[in-house]
Protein backbone atom coordinates (compact mmCIF):
# COMPACT_ATOMS: atom_id res chain seq x y z
CA UNK A 1 0.00 0.00 0.00
CA UNK A 2 1.10 3.28 -0.69
CA UNK A 3 2.30 5.37 2.16
CA UNK A 4 0.91 8.83 2.76
CA UNK A 5 2.47 10.44 5.83
CA UNK A 6 -0.55 13.17 6.06
CA UNK A 7 -2.15 9.79 7.88
CA UNK A 8 0.29 7.00 8.53
CA UNK A 9 2.99 7.56 11.59
CA UNK A 10 6.60 7.00 10.14
CA UNK A 11 7.53 4.63 13.21
CA UNK A 12 4.41 2.60 12.34
CA UNK A 13 5.76 2.46 8.39
CA UNK A 14 8.98 1.37 9.61
CA UNK A 15 7.52 -1.53 11.92
CA UNK A 16 4.73 -2.77 9.24
CA UNK A 17 6.88 -2.31 5.91
CA UNK A 18 10.49 -2.89 6.91
CA UNK A 19 10.14 -5.02 10.62
CA UNK A 20 12.62 -2.07 12.00
CA UNK A 21 11.14 -0.58 15.88
CA UNK A 22 12.60 2.62 17.49
CA UNK A 23 13.86 0.95 21.10
CA UNK A 24 15.19 4.07 22.86
CA UNK A 25 16.03 7.62 21.67
CA UNK A 26 18.03 10.46 23.09
CA UNK A 27 17.24 14.13 22.88
CA UNK A 28 19.69 17.55 23.78
CA UNK A 29 17.40 20.37 24.63
CA UNK A 30 18.64 23.92 25.23
CA UNK A 31 17.63 27.55 24.77
CA UNK A 32 19.29 29.68 21.75
CA UNK A 33 18.96 32.88 20.31
CA UNK A 34 18.22 32.94 16.94
CA UNK A 35 20.38 34.39 13.91
CA UNK A 36 19.02 36.78 11.15
CA UNK A 37 18.35 33.66 8.18
CA UNK A 38 16.38 32.03 10.99
CA UNK A 39 14.49 35.15 12.34
CA UNK A 40 13.70 35.21 8.67
CA UNK A 41 12.20 31.88 8.08
CA UNK A 42 10.33 31.79 11.15
CA UNK A 43 9.08 35.34 10.62
CA UNK A 44 9.74 36.66 13.36
CA UNK A 45 10.98 40.72 13.40
CA UNK A 46 13.02 40.60 16.89
CA UNK A 47 15.02 37.31 18.12
CA UNK A 48 13.56 35.63 20.80
CA UNK A 49 14.60 32.50 22.56
CA UNK A 50 14.07 29.14 21.12
CA UNK A 51 14.22 25.60 22.22
CA UNK A 52 16.57 23.87 20.18
CA UNK A 53 16.31 20.34 20.13
CA UNK A 54 18.74 17.59 18.45
CA UNK A 55 16.87 13.79 18.98
CA UNK A 56 18.55 10.72 17.75
CA UNK A 57 16.21 7.12 17.69
CA UNK A 58 17.57 3.97 17.31
CA UNK A 59 16.61 0.03 16.70
CA UNK A 60 16.41 -2.83 18.50
CA UNK A 61 20.16 -3.48 16.66
CA UNK A 62 21.39 0.02 18.33
CA UNK A 63 21.49 1.63 15.07
CA UNK A 64 20.19 5.17 14.61
CA UNK A 65 16.84 5.19 12.44
CA UNK A 66 16.04 8.62 12.67
CA UNK A 67 18.01 11.92 13.76
CA UNK A 68 16.63 15.57 13.85
CA UNK A 69 17.29 18.98 15.00
CA UNK A 70 13.83 21.55 15.61
CA UNK A 71 13.67 24.58 16.90
CA UNK A 72 10.75 25.32 18.95
CA UNK A 73 9.18 29.14 19.35
CA UNK A 74 8.78 29.06 23.30
CA UNK A 75 5.99 31.81 23.16
CA UNK A 76 3.57 29.72 20.62
CA UNK A 77 4.51 25.60 21.06
CA UNK A 78 4.19 23.23 23.72
CA UNK A 79 6.57 20.21 24.75
CA UNK A 80 5.36 16.81 25.98
CA UNK A 81 7.91 14.43 26.69
CA UNK A 82 7.02 10.49 27.58
CA UNK A 83 9.07 8.29 28.70
CA UNK A 84 8.86 4.22 29.25
CA UNK A 85 10.96 1.38 30.08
Amino acid sequence: RQVTFSTDLIYDVLRRQYGLRIVRAERWIDAVLPDAETCALLGMTEPEPLLRIESIAYGANGRPLEHYRALHRCQTSRLHVQTTT
